[in-house]
C-alpha cells in the first residue's frame, strides 16, 4: 500500500459536450479497466505540481467531471478540466465528419447505430508514442498486452479517496529510464531499445519531429499524433491498412502501396483521414487482416464482440 499515490477530490464541474455526443461509447473506446469501469472514465494526468486524475461520468445536464489531486491547487483544476475535454472530445464537433461517412461501407455504421462516438484520445504525445511502439508489427491483442504490461509493471499506482479505485498509469520517460531493467518483464521484445531511446529523446527534447527519433517510423509517429494531438490530417499506413483499404472500398484483393493508400484516404476523408484510420480499427474490432477481410466479405463486422477489441477491452482486462 505504501507505493500508492493517494488523490483526493478537489473540484467538480459539469461540461456540456458538442452534439452529437455519446459519453459511454467515447469513454470505452480503446479503454482498459483502468480507464473505464462501465460508468466512469478515469484520466490520470501530470502537471508541474505533481499528479492528478480526472473522473468523468454521464450526468443529467452533461458530463460530470471531478478532479482528484494530491493537494488542492488551481493548476490541477485547470489541467483536469482541460484534459477531460481533450481526451473525451467534449469540444469536438463531428457533424461535418458524420456527413462525410454516412454512406461509407465501413464507417457508415457509426452515424447510423453508434452516433456520438468520438475517438478517446491520450493525454500526451509521449503516451501516444508508447502505444504506437507497442503496435509495431503486432496484432491488437499483442500490442495492447504490451501496453497493459507497461502500466502494471512500470506505471504509477493511484488510489482515489472514497471511490475505492486503484489505477495503474503509463510510465513516464523518467520511470522508464529509472527501471529500464524491468522492461524485459513487460514482454515488449525488440521494442525495449526503442522505448528507452524514445524516453531519452523526450527528456532531452532533442528532436523536432517524432520521425527524427531512431526506431520511430511513419506509422508510429502518425498514430501518436492522431491519438495525442487529434491531428487527423495524416493517415498512419501499415500493411494492415494496405490490404484492408483496397478490399473494403474497391473490392481489390491485393496490397496497395503506402503512397496509394495515403492518396485514397485523403480523397475519401480529407482532413479527417487520421480519425477514419482509428475508427476503422474500431469498426472491424481490430481483427487480424485475414479475419477482418472475411468479416467484411460475409457482412459480419461487430464492434462489440465477446472478446477483447477496441470497444470491449475494458471488460476483458483485470486490475
Amino acid at each position: 500500500m505504501g507505493r500508492y499515490r493517494r488523490l483526493v477530490k478537489i473540484h467538480e464541474d459539469t461540461i456540456l459536450p458538442k452534439e452529437p455526443y455519446d459519453f459511454k461509447l467515447t469513454a470505452m473506446c480503446y479503454a482498459s479497466c483502468w480507464d473505464f469501469d462501465g460508468k466512469q472514465a478515469y484520466i490520470p494526468f501530470y502537471t508541474s505540481s505533481g499528479m492528478g486524475c480526472t473522473v468523468a461520468s454521464r450526468g443529467e445536464e452533461g458530463v460530470v467531471v471531478s478532479v482528484y489531486a494530491e493537494k488542492a491547487d488551481d493548476e490541477f483544476i485547470e489541467s483536469g478540466l482541460s484534459v477531460a475535454k481533450h481526451v473525451l472530445g467534449l469540444d469536438e464537433d463531428l457533424r461535418e465528419y458524420y456527413k462525410i461517412i454516412e454512406d461509407d461501407p465501413l464507417l457508415g455504421i457509426i452515424p447510423r447505430k453508434y452516433r456520438g462516438l468520438h475517438m478517446r484520445a491520450v493525454t500526451s504525445l509521449w503516451e501516444g508514442v508508447l502505444i504506437g511502439i507497442c503496435q509495431q508489427n503486432a496484432s491488437f491483442r499483442q500490442g495492447w498486452t504490451m501496453v497493459l504490461n507497461l502500466r502494471r509493471i512500470l506505471g504509477e499506482v493511484l488510489q482515489l479517496e472514497k471511490l475505492n479505485v486503484i489505477l495503474n498509469t503509463l510510465p513516464t520517460p523518467e520511470r522508464i529510464l529509472r527501471q529500464a531493467k524491468k522492461l524485459k518483464e513487460t514482454k515488449v521484445g525488440y521494442r525495449r531499445d526503442t522505448i528507452v531511446n524514445v524516453a531519452k529523446s523526450f527528456l532531452k527534447a532533442e528532436f523536432e519531429k517524432l520521425e527524427d527519433i531512431k526506431g520511430i517510423g511513419q506509422y508510429t509517429a502518425r498514430l501518436a499524433r492522431v491519438l495525442a494531438l487529434r491531428k487527423y490530417d495524416e493517415f498512419p499506413v501499415d500493411r494492415w491498412f494496405s490490404r484492408l483499404i483496397p478490399y473494403a472500398y474497391e473490392s481489390v484483393d491485393r496490397e496497395w502501396s503506402r503512397q496509394k493508400v495515403e492518396r485514397y484516404a485523403e480523397k475519401l476523408w480529407g482532413k479527417w483521414r487520421g480519425l477514419s484510420a482509428v475508427l476503422i480499427t474500431v469498426v472491424t474490432a481490430a481483427e487480424p487482416i485475414q479475419e477482418a477481410l472475411q468479416s467484411i466479405r460475409e457482412g459480419t463486422i461487430d464492434l462489440m464482440p465477446n472478446k477483447p477489441a477496441p470497444m470491449t477491452l475494458w471488460k476483458y482486462t483485470k486490475p
